[in-house]
């Protein structure tokens, strides 16, 4: 039986078979002796990082060390409300931070990181229930890069198209402008879709070509 250990671009965690993932991510020890998850989070700092960097191995789901979580892609990772990893990911930490510092205003009491995220948590994160965030905009308002929910299906936000979302990768393209005037629920941080705005572009999963 598979981990519960997919994210889709809620942050919610998922038990797939799927083998798709193009990265993976921390949040802490999420789950038990017996492998099974427990909590949705341990701390704040979620991070992503690469599947396979300096030739590391870990056992997946061992025992007293973190969960490892798997994404689709980085726009999956962003939108679930991971940040890039300071140590395997370290330039792409390195863009990430200059555009955030263009688009959120400095909290001087704590590093970079450490406000990043706070600000994340803040806006990802229901305390004590584990659940998620989400809210209503106009889906025209968008920049590419952004994850809505329309019609119960999970849509990756492009300029003149919506991809279809699963966990084994995209479907065929849908019209944007069909839905233009559509108040979509948006999955995205607020915080992230402005660093989009401002340049930084999340890659994406092959299938999205």
């Amino acid at each position: 039986m598979p981990l519960q250990n997919r994210v889709d671009p809620t942050g919610e965690l998922h038990a797939v078979a799927d083998k798709s993932a193009t990265l993976m991510g921390n949040r802490g020890i999420l789950h038990d002796e017996s492998r099974h998850v427990k909590k949705g989070w341990a701390h704040r700092n979620w991070v992503y990082c690469q599947l396979q960097w300096k030739g590391w191995h870990r056992q997946v789901f061992g025992p007293r060390t973190y969960s490892e979580l798997f994404f689709l892609d980085e726009a999956t990772a962003l939108s679930a409300g991971h940040r890039p990893c300071n140590t395997c990911f370290a330039e792409r930490q390195a863009e990430f931070v200059e555009c955030w510092k263009q688009t959120n205003p400095p909290a001087s009491k704590f590093s970079v990181s450490d406000s990043i995220d706070r600000v994340l948590h803040d806006e990802r994160a229901i305390a004590r229930v584990y659940r998620y965030k989400t809210f209503q905009e106009r889906l025209s308002a968008l920049p590419p890069g952004c994850f809505v929910k329309i019609d119960r299906q999970i849509y990756l936000v492009r300029d003149h198209d919506l991809l279809p979302w699963a966990f084994g990768g995209y479907g065929r393209p849908v019209d944007r402008a069909a839905h233009a005037a559509v108040d979509a629920e948006v999955l995205t941080p607020p915080s992230i879709i402005e660093i989009y705005r401002a340049g930084f572009c999340p890659s994406t999963h092959p299938s999205a070509m």
